[in-house]
């Protein structure tokens, strides 16, 4: 609810604004079952407030980013039209209303997919920490190379180069763009977009139940959280 809160907040401000256009938000998720809950449980919260309520766009692009809860959640609004064929797939569920659809629209693609941890992916840090210290050394000494063992595993270096397409599309938009990811997507799309570098990518701080707004300009990005719940308990 908070989150669906802080959305329309933004949203009605950037129309104030005269910002039409960039107030229009499209929803991008993965593939995983917690990033479509999520976005029920938005969605949920702003039909609820009775914000299905359709303008038509005008104005110039406002790029946001925001994140919050245990999945991490990303608003932003580059250029242009998003591309809708093999890299996303729209996303319908009967138990929505229709009309909060078509004011959300949303797709998926499993480019937006945690960091695949291999033959760890059920365990936290902590866990691995303890039972496997050499598999945790390993990653210690080069966060951002280290690969999981198992099938599948990736390492941040990986999640960086699938993220590419997104990233592409990301820059063509002008409205609004609401990413549905976890953690280390989020660190990436975050370093990207504030000119991090890719070394602090796997360590960056990046608080759960916090809104981190992006509005990137000509002398670079700027960057204004809001904290959305004073728990803050993120491990991946």
């Amino acid at each position: 609810g908070e989150l669906a809160n802080h959305l329309l907040h933004r949203r009605q401000s950037m129309r104030q604004a005269g910002e039409s256009e960039c107030a229009a938000i499209l929803v991008l998720m993965g593939t995983a079952p917690v990033h479509a809950t999520t976005f029920e449980l938005i969605i949920s919260s702003v039909g609820a407030a009775g914000a299905c309520t359709r303008k038509t766009p005008q104005g110039g692009p406002t790029p946001t980013y925001s994140g919050a809860g245990g999945s991490s959640t990303g608003l932003l609004s580059p250029e242009g039209p998003i591309a809708e064929g093999e890299l996303f797939r729209s996303v319908s569920t009967s138990s929505l209303d229709s009309g909060i659809l078509q004011e959300f629209p949303a797709m998926s693609t499993s480019l937006l997919n945690e960091l695949d941890m291999g033959d760890y992916a059920s365990m936290r840090y902590e866990e691995i920490h303890r039972e496997h210290p050499e598999v945790w050394a390993e990653r210690q000494r080069d966060p951002l190379h280290f690969r999981y063992p198992g099938v599948g595993g990736e390492s941040y270096a990986d999640v960086i180069g699938r993220l590419r397409p997104i990233i592409i599309e990301l820059e063509r938009q002008r409205r609004s763009v609401l990413v549905i990811s976890h953690l280390a997507v989020q660190r990436c799309l975050f370093a990207y977009f504030t000119g991090c570098t890719m070394e602090e990518i796997p360590n960056m701080d990046m608080p759960m139940h916090e809104v981190v707004e992006l509005q990137p300009g000509p002398f670079g990005c700027k960057v204004t959280r809001t904290s959305l719940d004073a728990r803050s308990d993120g491990t991946q």
